[in-house]
């Protein structure tokens, strides 16, 4: 499961990260990897028979998780 997690990771990253295809949709132009990551393990652990195994709907999921909780700048 790590590998697929790690995987995860680097697909949200390139979505919200800093250099990401919605980078501009965030103030400082994305999210600091560590961020994501962070947001990415409390998905991860919390979604149990949710996870879609990295799909595009867990990685909005763990958009609402980054939006409301994390400061982009981290």
């Amino acid at each position: 499961m790590q590998k697929e997690l790690i995987t995860f990771i680097d697909y949200v990253n390139s979505f919200y990260g800093k250099s990401g295809v919605y980078a501009d949709d965030f103030d400082n132009g994305g999210f600091a990897e560590l961020v994501i990551v962070k947001a990415c393990v409390q998905y991860y652990e919390e979604a149990g028979d949710s996870w879609g195994f990295g799909d595009s709907i867990d990685r909005e999921r763990v958009r609402t998780i980054l939006e409301p909780n994390y400061s982009p700048n981290l």
